[in-house]
C-alpha cells in the first residue's frame, strides 16, 4: 500500500474513497475516479456499482461487509467506512479510511484526509467495511493455467 491523500475534501462530494481505493492500488489519485461525486439518482449509478464497473477492467472488486470483518487476518488493509472527526451533533459525516486488525482492534493504518487525523487511531465502530478483492473471472483463469 502506497498512501495517498484526498485532493477534494467538501462535504458530501470529497473524494476519500477514491483516495483510498488508489492507496490499495498504489496509484495517483487522479488515475482514480471520484465516485460518489458522480453517483446520480438513476438506477445504476451508486457509488459502489461505478466503483466495480472501473475496478472491473482491473480485475478487481470491492466486496461491501456490513460488520467488521474479524475473520480476516491481522495485518491485512482494508477500507471502512466511519464517523468522521470533522462531524458534529448537528452534522454527522462519513469517511473512509484504510485499517488492518490487530487482534480484535482495528487500528487506522491511513487516514486520506489531509492532516491524517486518524492515523494510528483504534476505531471502535464502522459503517461497513470494503474489502478490495480479485474478480471471479480473473480467479478462473488463474486456475485453468495451473494457479490456486
Amino acid at each position: 500500500m502506497t498512501p495517498v491523500l484526498q485532493t477534494i475534501t467538501d462535504d458530501g462530494i470529497g473524494n476519500c474513497m477514491a483516495a483510498c481505493i488508489a492507496s490499495l492500488l498504489e496509484l495517483p489519485i487522479s488515475e482514480v475516479p471520484n465516485f460518489v461525486a458522480a453517483e446520480t439518482d438513476d438506477v445504476g449509478s451508486c457509488w459502489l456499482r461505478l466503483a466495480n464497473d472501473w475496478l472491473a477492467s482491473r480485475g478487481f472488486a470491492l466486496a461491501m461487509v456490513r460488520e467488521q470483518p474479524e475473520w480476516l487476518a491481522d495485518g491485512v488493509p482494508f477500507i471502512v467506512s466511519c464517523e468522521s472527526p470533522r462531524s458534529t451533533p448537528h452534522k454527522p459525516k462519513r469517511h473512509a479510511v484504510i485499517v488492518v486488525l490487530n487482534g480484535w482492534e482495528m487500528v487506522v493504518v491511513h487516514d486520506p484526509y489531509p492532516g491524517q487525523e486518524q492515523n494510528g487511531q483504534q476505531l471502535e465502530s464502522v459503517y461497513f467495511s470494503y474489502l478490495l478483492v480479485p474478480r471471479h473471472a480473473e480467479l478462473t483463469a488463474a486456475r485453468a493455467e495451473g494457479g490456486k
